[in-house]
């Protein structure tokens, strides 16, 4: 039976109790068999209490102290225990408690080694110092939850719920973290040396304070193997305190990844549809990288309180729906087969004919550098300036009509009175306009192969730069964009 004077006491409130277990270290807590239904015993201090065959139903017991607590026989149904400590509590099979808090407490006492956390609900939970090494945690509703200084090596974070989760101190060494919601998240101390953050949601109320960070990837394959190292060069490491500015910078960021190449009227017509559903003009295109292979990465900035794995999976349903309209346009207009429309797609992944995408603000681009294209190339942006130099023919044979010579100037008056007459219909105020110039440009163009070949013809002769400085148009390096695409799909 219950101590009579601890009852006592723990009828006077928390505050009282938490006093008089300051005061009295050494007394050994009896509260066994007692009535607590529906107590308040928030914060309280129950370190080591003897609990067994209490009745706690319905209890308040939010971040209650129940270290070492006897907890056999005990009726915790429906009792709250967020974030309380279960640490070395005894819980035995006799003890009536719901199957989330068993889980932390088995969580907390004997580790997650073998055990999947596949989407668990571990909300609340206070799992600080838990031993976390290698756990599937994917999908698992963490919000709120204490993580101080816990173990999450390696661990499988991909799009789990950290909404407002302390994670101060802990250990993210390796741990996957792709599309994980990390809205104002506590990382303070925290440490992410080898960490994967693809399309991690965070915002400015994510703490990144003191991280503790050599490197990360931004992207993992299909085989689940880490890439895009940050920073690039595998022997440099970030200087203390570099990976907070970097992401700090970039929160409310966006990265599209395309491993093989752009379709830039498919990604036009998805952009547009993520602008209309968002409802906000703040997205925007802040970087385009071009990778090996023909891989890009698009950087779009977003409103501070968007969620950035729906604008994701939003983009890529539009852009894939938009690629499938495109391709049988190509199989109806050319009566293609599948070789033709690997064409089309090559000639549109062009980084000239996407680097001016939608965009309510001028695209961050100072350089890029191609190195898997024939010859070199350098593109500065910001200045206006296109310089290009190829070694070699863009063409093999002759693709001249007969009896016909390449005119660059005829070239370009053709494609300016075809600009000046779609102006009547658009405006070109802004990029997002330009863009749209540009696209039924080149769409009357290759509708007309004669047409096409003509401006295939002159630019060869003449060159890209100076069909781009006749045409003196703001729309006119997109234009010549896909010329030098089809040039290189000549070319192959």
């Amino acid at each position: 039976m219950a101590n009579e004077e601890h009852l006592a006491v723990l009828r006077q409130g928390v505050s009282a109790w938490n006093q008089w277990r300051k005061e009295n270290p050494e007394i050994r807590i009896d509260l066994r068999e007692a009535d607590l239904r529906g107590v308040s015993l928030r914060l309280a201090d129950l370190r080591e209490a003897d609990l067994s065959g209490v009745s706690l139903r319905l209890a308040d017991l939010r971040e209650a102290d129940l270290n070492g607590a006897n907890l056999r026989w005990t009726d915790c149904s429906d009792a709250d225990l967020s974030g309380a400590n279960l640490k070395e509590a005894q819980i035995t099979q006799e003890t009536v408690i719901d199957e989330k808090w068993r889980l932390v407490w088995e969580i907390i006492n004997q580790g997650a080694a073998n055990r999947n956390l596949r989407r668990a609900d571990l909300s609340q939970a206070n799992l600080t110092g838990a031993n976390l090494t290698g756990a599937n945690l994917s999908g698992a509703n963490l919000k709120v939850a204490h993580l101080l200084e816990a173990d999450l090596i390696e661990a499988d974070l991909i799009e789990a719920d950290l909404f407002s989760a302390n994670l101060e101190g802990a250990d993210l060494r390796g741990a996957n973290l792709g599309r994980t919601q990390a809205l104002g998240t506590n990382f303070n101390g925290a440490t992410f040396t080898g960490a994967c953050l693809e399309n991690w949601n965070i915002n400015s109320e994510t703490n990144l304070d003191n991280v503790v960070c050599d490197y990360v990837y931004l992207k993992r394959d299909e085989h689940g193997q880490f890439q895009e190292r940050r920073p690039h060069d595998p022997n440099e490491n970030f200087a203390p305190g570099e990976f907070t500015k970097l992401f700090q910078k970039a929160l409310e960021t966006v990265d599209l990844i395309f491993s093989d190449g752009i379709d830039w009227q498919a990604f036009l017509t998805s952009f547009q549809n993520l602008q209309v559903e968002c409802g906000s003009s703040e997205l925007a295109i802040q970087a385009i990288e071009r990778k090996s292979g023909g891989a890009f990465v698009v950087r779009v900035e977003v409103p501070a309180d968007a969620n950035k794995a729906e604008i994701e999976k939003f983009f890529k349903r539009k852009y894939g729906l938009a690629l499938k309209a495109k391709e049988e346009e190509y199989k109806k207009l050319l009566q293609a087969k599948d070789k033709d429309i690997a064409y089309f797609h090559q000639q549109n992944t062009n980084l000239l004919e996407i680097i001016r995408l939608q965009a309510s603000k001028p695209i961050n681009i100072t350089q890029i550098q191609e190195n898997n294209m024939a010859g070199d190339r350098n593109i500065h942006m910001g200045s206006g300036n296109y310089n290009e130099k190829i070694e070699g023919n863009y063409v093999q044979g002759n693709y001249y009509a007969a009896g016909e010579k390449p005119n660059l100037a005829e070239a370009a008056a053709e494609i300016q009175a075809l600009l000046k007459q779609l102006e009547q219909t658009y405006p070109i105020n802004t990029t997002s306009d330009q863009m749209i110039v540009a696209a039924e440009a080149i769409k009357h163009i290759e509708n007309d192969p004669t047409w096409k070949q003509r401006v295939i013809n002159a630019a060869k002769e003449g060159g890209l730069a100076a069909l781009e400085k006749a045409l003196d148009n703001p729309v006119g390096v997109l234009i010549t964009g896909a010329i030098k695409g089809w040039l290189e799909a000549k070319a192959e």
